[in-house]
């Protein structure tokens, strides 16, 4: 399987938002977020983006404190490995300094550990955020959004929210294509639209199967009867 990345029109629209908070006026609001179910592609999504596009991203630690938030954000911004801090305002002076000197987006990937134990950590990158223009991405799945919106602080700071869907059939022939070399009929499309429910994570686990299976075939068109029987065993044991 090819080490490609498939712009879909969830990563488009990723695009497109994040290019809009990059050119958001001063003094605007520049949060934003990706929400969608597990399995969609944010996650790789987010990856692709910081690396190819000049962006920043960040894990967060689970219960992380205020402390520990602002020390994996200060490495993140330097890119580093860890930073240690003893007291959060040397931590946060430190962050705000780096963010309002290099406002590149920030990427929070699964968000919602920020916010566990309430949105204190959140209203704190929305503070950064505010004082320095630097955009600030949370990326997770539709409860992120929940819980962002029922915070007004946030959820008025929310300046681009981004959907990600299921896959259509189309971007299947073309992940096919473009992943494994594969030629799909309609039928072996729809066949791995309907096994796959749209999800990018269980395509990808279909296709990898399906591409090995064809070439001990030795085919490129893989008809849609071999497509169903790979896809659902393969999915069974990837669950």
């Amino acid at each position: 399987m090819e080490n490609s990345f498939l712009h879909t029109s969830n990563v488009r629209k990723a695009i497109e938002a994040t290019t809009a908070l990059r050119n958001q006026e001063e003094g605007l609001p520049c949060l934003g977020v990706w929400h969608g179910e597990a399995g969609l592609g944010k996650s790789k999504a987010a990856i692709w983006y910081a690396v190819n596009l000049d962006a920043r991203y960040m894990v967060p630690r689970v219960q992380s404190t205020q402390l520990e938030m602002l020390c994996d954000l200060y490495a993140t911004l330097k890119g580093e490995k860890s930073a240690k801090f003893h007291r959060r305002k040397e931590a946060f002076d430190s962050c705000w300094r780096l963010m309002y000197d290099d406002t590149r987006p920030v990427i929070i990937d699964e968000a919602e550990r920020l916010m566990k134990g309430g949105m204190f950590l959140a209203e704190t990158l929305r503070d950064l955020s505010d004082r320095t223009g630097c955009p600030i991405i949370f990326v997770d799945t539709d409860a992120v959004l929940l819980r962002l919106m029922q915070q007004e602080q946030l959820s008025s700071r929310l300046a681009q929210v981004v959907k990600f869907a299921k896959l259509s059939i189309d971007e299947v022939v073309m992940a096919a294509a473009e992943l494994c070399g594969l030629e799909l009929s309609e039928a072996a499309a729809e066949v791995l639209h309907k096994r796959s429910r749209g999800f990018f994570r269980d395509l990808v686990v279909a296709l990898a199967a399906l591409e090995r299976t064809s070439a001990a075939n030795k085919t490129k068109t893989p008809p849609a009867e071999m497509a169903d029987k790979v896809a659902r065993t393969a999915i069974m044991r990837a669950a």
